[in-house]
């Protein structure tokens, strides 16, 4: 059974902060499981309310699989500081920077989401 999680460094941000987004993969049955954890099988996507601000997806997409196995009880994690700006796919320049508000983060491997973590930039 995997687990996937969004995480954030923090609750909230200050004007200028980066944020440091995390999925986590954790296999929390109890026997071994191959698992794609490669570039093209992970996502982080941050919304503000319904309106998609960023992907991690946008400007670095692909990659080659990497499966690999997962243990009872181990994580898998990747982590990005997230520049405050705004991105499309195609990663087209002069994207507007993201402005101050309440935002969810939501992580995906293949199809398994995690719940939305909320968090706040000043």
């Amino acid at each position: 059974v995997i687990r996937v999680e969004a995480l954030t460094d923090s609750a909230t941000y200050a004007v200028g902060v980066k944020p440091r987004l995390t999925v986590s993969v954790t296999n929390t049955g109890k026997v071994a499981c191959k698992r794609d954890i490669g570039q093209a099988a992970m996502s982080l996507v941050v919304s503000l309310g319904t309106t998609r601000v960023w992907s991690s997806d946008d400007c670095a997409t692909g990659g080659q699989p990497a499966v690999n196995v997962l243990k009872p009880g181990q994580v898998f994690s990747s982590t990005v500081d997230w520049s405050r700006t705004s991105s499309k796919p195609g990663c087209p320049s002069g994207q507007p920077a993201a402005v101050a508000g309440s935002y969810t983060l939501v992580a995906r491997n293949l199809t398994l989401k995690s719940v939305p973590a909320p968090f706040v930039l000043h």
